[in-house]
């Protein structure tokens, strides 16, 4: 899914998914609820302000950087061991 310009991308119901790249597109939100099962999960060089990945228990690796990012949600995300968030506005994490 990467660089294609998308500006949405909807995946519920792809409860199996376990990595999803959808890097270098003009997204502007993202949800990641419904996808238990998703370890790792690439959205940088995208347009996302905020993103809430709580719900992504099992991530253990995620690429946000180049976004415009003020706030991100990681708590509770036991599993995660790299974390890139390089180049937005981070307020809150």
């Amino acid at each position: 899914m990467s660089s294609n310009k998308l500006t949405e991308l909807k995946v519920a119901g792809l409860s199996s998914l376990t990595s999803l790249s959808a890097n270098s597109n003009s997204l502007t939100k993202m949800d990641v609820k419904g996808l238990a099962l998703l370890s790792s999960l690439n959205l940088s060089y995208n347009r996302l302000s905020s993103l809430d990945l709580t719900a992504g228990t099992s991530l253990t690796s995620i690429y946000v950087n180049n976004n415009r990012l003020t706030s991100l949600k990681v708590s509770g995300l036991s599993k995660l061991n790299s974390l890139v968030a390089s180049s937005n506005s981070l307020k809150t994490v």
